[in-house]
C-alpha cells in the first residue's frame, strides 16, 4: 500500500536553525570592498532582526540610517537584485512594517544573484537568512542546505535540509517536501552513502507520483539511475532510465542531459560502443564549452573502452582546451579521461589526469570527484558484468531516436544543461 503524507496532527515546533557559529566576514572577500560591506551588513541585518521578537523591532537599527547613506552601492546592480536591496534597506528603516515572506524573497534573490556570479559564500549567508527570516518557508531552508552542500559544510547542510522536509509536510507544501528529498540524496551522494542517497531519491519519487509532480518524478529516477552507475546493477539503472524518459513530456529540453546519464550508464557497464553512438547522438545538441566539457569526459572513456586510441586522444585534447571553462564539470570529466587512460594501458596519463582531477575537485570540495581520482591514482579497477549486447542495444536506440526527434522539433539545439552530475539541484 502507497504511504500517505499527512499533515501532523500536533503540530510541532519548527525544527531549528544551525545554532554553532559560522565566520560572519567570509563574504567579505567576494567582491569589491564597498558592496561586500553593504552586503555583509545586511545579511547581519536580517539575522538580527529575525532573532528579535515581533513587538520589539522598531528601534533595533537606529542610527544606521548615516551609514546607509554612504552605502548605495546596491543601485548600481541590475534588477532584481537591486530591487532586493531596496527590500533590506527597507527593513533597516522600518523594521516593524516589513514582512517575513517579503525580507525572505528579497534574501533568496540576493542568494541567487549571487551564486550566478561565483560568490558561494554570500549565497549562503543570504540563504540562511532567508530561512531565518520565514521559518514557514520550506524553499528558504532547502536552498539553505544546498548552499551549505556546494562548501561543504555538510552537517549544516543536513540540519538545514531537514528542517526544510518538517517544515514542508507541516505547511502542506508538497513541492518543497519533494525538492528537499531530493536535495538530500544529492548529499548522501556527496558523502558517499549511497543507501541514504538511495531511500532519499525513492522517497522524493513516491510522493512526487502522489502529489501528481510527474517532472520531480522523473529527476528522482534520474538520480537514480545515477546511484545505479556507481553502486547498483546495469538492470535497476536501465529500468530508472526508462522510467525517467517515460515521465517526462515527449520534447523535454533537458533531454540530453538524461541521454549523457544514459551513457554513462552504459560505459560503466563496460557497454562502450552503445555509449559512444549515444554520445555522438548527444554532442550536436550542445554548444556551450562546459556542457561539451562534461561530455568529452566520457567520449574519452567509451573511445577508450572501444579500443578507439586516436578518438581517445581527441576527446582528451578537446576537454583541456575547455578546462578553464567547464567550471563544475571540469574534475569529473577528467576522472573519466583517466579512467580511459588506464583501460588502454596508458598509467602515466592516467595518473597526471587524476591528479589534475583530483586539484580541481579538492579547490571545488566536489566529493564524488575527489573519491574517483584518488581511486585511479591507487591503481583501483572496476570490471562490472557486462550486460547483454541487445539490452544495451535497445536502451541505446531508443535514446538515439528521441535526440533526433529533440532536434528535428527545434526544442533541443544548446539546451543550457545546468549539472552533468549528483551536484544539480532540483
Amino acid at each position: 500500500m502507497r504511504p500517505k503524507l499527512q499533515r501532523p496532527t500536533s503540530a510541532p515546533a519548527y525544527p531549528p536553525a544551525p545554532v554553532w557559529p559560522r565566520d560572519e566576514t567570509t563574504l567579505l572577500g567576494e567582491t569589491d570592498a564597498p558592496l561586500a560591506l553593504l552586503l555583509w551588513q545586511r545579511a547581519r541585518d536580517v539575522r538580527l532582526w529575525a532573532l528579535a521578537a515581533p513587538g520589539s523591532r522598531g528601534g533595533l537599527f537606529a542610527g544606521q540610517e548615516d551609514v546607509e547613506a554612504a552605502l548605495e552601492i546596491g543601485e548600481a546592480l541590475a534588477e532584481p537584485v537591486a530591487a532586493a536591496l531596496r527590500t533590506l534597506r527597507a527593513l533597516v528603516r522600518f523594521p516593524d512594517l516589513v514582512t517575513p515572506p517579503d525580507v525572505c524573497a528579497a534574501c533568496l534573490a540576493v542568494a541567487e544573484w549571487a551564486e550566478g556570479e561565483h560568490m558561494p559564500e554570500t549565497a549562503l549567508h543570504f540563504a540562511e537568512a532567508a530561512a531565518l527570516a520565514d521559518p514557514t518557508s520550506a524553499h528558504a531552508a532547502a536552498v539553505a542546505g544546498s548552499a551549505c552542500t556546494a562548501l561543504a559544510a555538510d552537517q549544516r547542510a543536513e540540519v538545514w535540509l531537514t528542517r526544510a522536509i518538517r517544515t514542508a509536510r507541516r505547511m502542506r507544501d508538497w513541492e518543497w517536501y519533494i525538492r528537499a528529498h531530493l536535495r538530500m540524496g544529492i548529499l548522501a551522494y556527496e558523502l558517499g552513502h549511497l543507501t541514504r542517497a538511495r531511500r532519499a531519491f525513492h522517497r522524493a519519487q513516491w510522493a512526487a507520483v502522489w502529489a501528481g509532480y510527474k517532472t520531480y518524478a522523473a529527476k528522482a529516477h534520474h538520480d537514480l539511475l545515477l546511484v545505479e552507475c556507481s553502486c547498483g546493477t546495469y538492470d535497476v539503472g536501465e529500468r530508472h532510465a526508462r522510467l525517467a524518459l517515460e515521465l517526462h513530456p515527449a520534447r523535454f529540453p533537458r533531454l540530453p542531459y538524461l541521454a549523457h546519464d544514459v551513457a554513462y550508464l552504459l560505459t560503466c557497464h563496460g557497454a562502450y560502443m552503445d555509449a559512444l553512438d549515444l554520445l555522438d547522438a548527444t554532442l550536436p545538441h550542445l554548444v556551450r564549452p562546459w556542457e561539451r566539457a562534461a561530455v568529452l569526459g566520457t567520449v574519452a572513456k567509451a573511445a577508450a573502452g572501444a579500443g578507439y586510441r586516436e578518438r581517445h586522444a581527441e576527446a582528451i585534447a578537446d576537454l583541456l582546451l575547455l578546462e578553464s571553462t567547464a567550471d563544475s564539470y571540469a574534475a569529473a570529466a577528467l576522472v573519466l579521461a583517466a579512467e580511459g587512460a588506464a583501460l588502454l594501458g596508458e598509467e602515466e596519463r592516467a595518473r597526471r589526469l587524476a591528479a589534475r582531477a583530483l586539484e580541481l575537485a579538492e579547490r571545488r570540495r566536489e566529493r564524488e570527484a575527489q573519491r574517483r581520482a584518488r581511486r585511479v591514482l591507487s591503481g583501483e579497477r572496476d570490471q562490472p558484468p557486462v550486460p547483454p549486447v541487445a539490452r544495451t542495444a535497445a536502451l541505446r536506440a531508443l535514446f538515439v531516436d528521441r535526440l533526433r526527434e529533440l532536434r528535428a522539433s527545434g526544442d533541443g539545439a544548446g539546451v543550457d544543461l545546468q549539472q552533468f552530475t549528483m551536484s544539480g539541484r532540483s
